[in-house]
């Protein structure tokens, strides 16, 4: 998948099962929910330092996940697309 891609599917559980809950926990003022909301963000970390490794690497970079780890493995370094007219 491209970075950019890799990048969407990394956030999506931290805006899903985190930030999202967590203002509806606000909104509803439910310290339960609010509770488990922190500790899946907190859950998100990974996701978070993936997307921070992952800016140094072109959009369009293809990258592959890891299975086991919170990693990923650049498939195509150095041949990048021209940028398109």
């Amino acid at each position: 998948m491209s970075v950019r891609t890799y990048r969407f599917a990394t956030v999506l559980p931290l805006f899903t099962t985190g930030l999202i809950p967590l203002s509806v926990a606000f909104w509803i003022q439910d310290l339960a929910l609010a509770i488990s909301s922190a500790l899946l963000i907190g859950g998100a970390a990974g996701g978070i330092s993936m997307i921070l490794a992952s800016i140094a690497f072109h959009p369009a970079t293809r990258v592959m996940d890891r299975p086991s780890t919170p990693a990923f493995i650049i498939q195509n370094k150095g041949n990048l697309p021209t940028d398109p007219v």
